[in-house]
């Protein structure tokens, strides 16, 4: 039977065989497609998003992230995530938080949009900026979230002017639940998307306004998802929709060209549909999916223990009494009868029941503090059983993301320049591949990736990129005592391809 080592090594050369054959496979000559003036607004823009984008995990993994849906990062990818319990989830009501900034294409001149114009004329960003973040808490089988995500970039020209500002920003009111014990959970986003292109010179980044807009949309949408990952299983199974939301720029009937700040602005702005396929694997000894078992309420154990020793002291005393001849009680309260229903007498000494209701007396002035002592003890169990779990294991995730085409549209690049670099009209397929794996117990995770990067421009072929990530265990502190304590961790993420690079940075907790 082969080691665990060995079938991890095995698991990590496969996956890297598989991403350099996409990668040979992909690398074919661009060419840009030719350039003609928008003249009109009979034209849509196409807001497709191809680039990699969210946490350090996330993106170290290429984003193959659909039927991992672990985390509440994880929702942009299948809003099942939010109702998705990861196996350090334990309470019946778990809070959640996420945030990440990275920063996208900011690192040298890069060809951001994959235009087929390279970097020496096409255009370039500057300050570039992705911030996410956003809450949640799960309720037993259901959980919900509120999500919020803005991608804010300066657009240079080639010579390095400032020509605008972009801002792309989604929000997600998302919910799910478990059904058939968790084995399957369903979730649904509703997605708000706003974008915005506005002139440099009167417009922040973080805050902006809106005193001199070329374009501003605001437009809801939905989400759906599903993930299968049956209890004990090492692998899962994904899928996620995202419905097309386009906005109208051109008042409908209008006969006048439409300009905004001297640009001829399209009739629709366009962020297509989406479907996201997955699956994922996990080696090794640490389990995948583990179904959730509420925490037991120590509340009616304690009652029903103190029921246990109310009859047996009422036996005792039923006895004591028939040696000494005195007949028992046959005639009592119904509250009384319910406390020992198959006792069918009852003592009679009246000194034994004084003494009798002073016990229940101190009973119930002590019942809150036994339940919470047991609260406390069954707390400490069950973080003691998550932390005895295996550490070591090689998670292998792969996705197929299909985006729709926008037929007769440009990109964000293409409307700047006002230039008909028309984006194809038939669907996108984006595939993405991914490994995870803890080489160095509770210290140290290494993740790499693969996805190609769609040519939506006509004429210009996909662009393969290579991620990588890690998340480092840095200090523990003791807030939450012995068991439970707080993990630092430092983490960070490298997105390379042609004429592309991202560097990305977080802090969080380990887990």
């Amino acid at each position: 039977m082969k080691s665990e080592r060995s079938i991890g090594y095995g698991a990590w050369l496969v996956a890297l065989g598989l991403a350099l054959l996409m990668a040979a496979w992909s690398v074919r000559p661009q060419r840009a497609n030719a350039q003609e003036r928008i003249r009109d607004n009979d034209y849509s823009l196409d807001l497709a998003q191809g680039l990699a984008i969210g946490s350090v995990q996330q993106v170290g993994m290429g984003n193959a992230f659909t039927a991992i849906a672990n985390s509440l990062g994880g929702v942009p990818f299948n809003p099942a995530a939010a109702a998705t319990r990861g196996i350090n989830e334990l309470k019946w009501i778990e809070p959640r938080g996420d945030f990440a900034i990275s920063f996208p294409g900011a690192f040298g001149q890069n060809d951001f949009y994959n235009n087929g114009l390279g970097m020496s004329r096409g255009l370039n960003i500057d300050d570039s900026i992705l911030v996410g973040g956003g809450f949640g808490i799960q309720i037993g089988s259901f959980g919900t979230s509120l999500l919020i995500d803005s991608q804010s970039y300066v657009v240079n020209d080639a010579d390095g002017e400032a020509l605008s500002t972009v801002v792309l920003q989604s929000y997600r009111l998302s919910g799910g639940f478990g059904v058939l014990n968790g084995d399957i959970v369903l979730g649904a986003s509703l997605l708000i998307s706003r974008s915005m292109i506005a002139d440099r010179s009167l417009i922040q980044i973080i805050v902006p306004t809106y005193a001199r807009e070329m374009l501003h949309t605001i437009e809801p949408g939905m989400e759906v998802g599903a993930l299968y990952k049956p209890d004990g299983k090492r692998f899962r199974i994904g899928v996620a929709a995202v419905s097309q939301i386009r906005s109208r720029l051109v008042p409908a009937g209008s006969t006048d060209i439409v300009e905004a700040n001297g640009y001829i602005v399209p009739t629709f702005a366009v962020r297509p549909w989406e479907v996201r396929l997955g699956v994922a694997y996990q080696f090794g000894r640490r389990p995948f999916n583990m179904r959730y078992q509420a925490p037991p309420n120590p509340t009616e154990w304690i009652r029903a223990r103190e029921r246990r020793a109310r009859c047996e002291r009422l036996v005792r005393q039923l006895r004591a009494e028939k040696a000494r001849g005195i007949p028992p009680i046959r005639t009592f309260s119904s509250t009384e009868r319910a406390a020992c229903p198959h006792l069918p007498i009852r003592p009679a000494d009246a000194s034994f029941w004084e003494e009798e209701q002073l016990i229940r007396a101190e009973e119930r002035a002590n019942r809150e503090a036994r339940v919470n002592e047991e609260r406390a003890r069954i707390k400490h169990q069950r973080w003691i059983d998550y932390e005895m779990l295996p550490r070591r294991y090689l998670l292998v995730s792969a996705d197929l993301v299909v985006i729709g085409g926008v037929s007769n549209s440009v990109g964000i690049d293409g409307f700047l320049d006002q230039e008909l670099r028309l984006h194809r009209g038939t669907p996108s397929f984006i595939p993405r591949v991914g490994v995870e794996g803890e080489p160095w117990r509770n210290r140290l995770k290494l993740r790499a990736g693969f996805y190609l990067e769609p040519g939506r421009n006509v004429g210009v072929s996909p662009r393969p990129h290579f991620t990588a990530g890690f998340d480092l265990n840095v200090l523990t502190l003791g807030l939450g005592g012995p068991v439970n304590p707080y993990a630092i961790r430092v983490g960070g993420k490298m997105d390379v391809a042609r004429d592309y690079s991202e560097l990305g940075l977080t802090v969080g907790f380990w887990h």
